[in-house]
Parts: C-alpha cells; sequence; structure tokens
C-alpha cells in the first residue's frame, strides 16, 4: 500500500491542481500515444513507407479504440513500458492486411 498527501482527503488542495491533473491523467497519456500513432501512419504514407489505405485504415480503428488497460498493465510489468502492448493491440483492432503497418519501422 502506498500514501501520498496528493490523494489525502484533507491536504490533497494545498498540493494537487485538478485541472493540470487531468492533463497527467491515463486518459491524457493513451489519448496523446493514440495521436502519435496516427500521425505517425499519415507521415509514413505522404513518404511512401506505409500504403494509402493503411494509414487510412489505422487512423479508422484508432477513432474507436478503446485500450484493454488490464493488457495494458500487464504489458508494462513485462517491458517496462506501455509502448508494445498498446500498439500490440492497434494492430489487432486494424487488422488484417494493415496491421502490419502500425508503429512501422
Amino acid at each position: 500500500m502506498t500514501v501520498s498527501p496528493f490523494d489525502h482527503p484533507l491536504l490533497s488542495g494545498l498540493l494537487g491542481d485538478e485541472e493540470a491533473a487531468r492533463h497527467f491523467s491515463v486518459e491524457a497519456d493513451i489519448a496523446a500515444m493514440l495521436d502519435f500513432e496516427r500521425a505517425l501512419a499519415e507521415a509514413e504514407a505522404d513518404r511512401g513507407i506505409i500504403p494509402r489505405e493503411a494509414a487510412a485504415a489505422i487512423v479508422k480503428a484508432i477513432a474507436s479504440f478503446r485500450p484493454d488497460t488490464g493488457k495494458l498493465r500487464a504489458g508494462v510489468t513485462k517491458d517496462g513500458v506501455v509502448v508494445p502492448e498498446l500498439v500490440r493491440q492497434i494492430k489487432l483492432a486494424v487488422g488484417e492486411p494493415h496491421g502490419g503497418s502500425v508503429h512501422f519501422g
């Protein structure tokens, strides 16, 4: 068990900022990573690294993608970072024949 004054029901008002905290939430982290994957697919398609059809499939899949956070947590335990498991899940969401173009390179 961990104890933090940031979570304390009485002291947290002295130490935290709810508006700033939203920018550092799990949801914000995942949204930023998905924005990156979307931008990467578009940039790679623009440069001819992946097919345009693959980029379109990636962008479409990411628009409605919701990761399995339990699997992300397990992935962090295994890999030390969230990205490999997130990319694996996005690849599955995109499916064939374009899943292999996710996070290509």
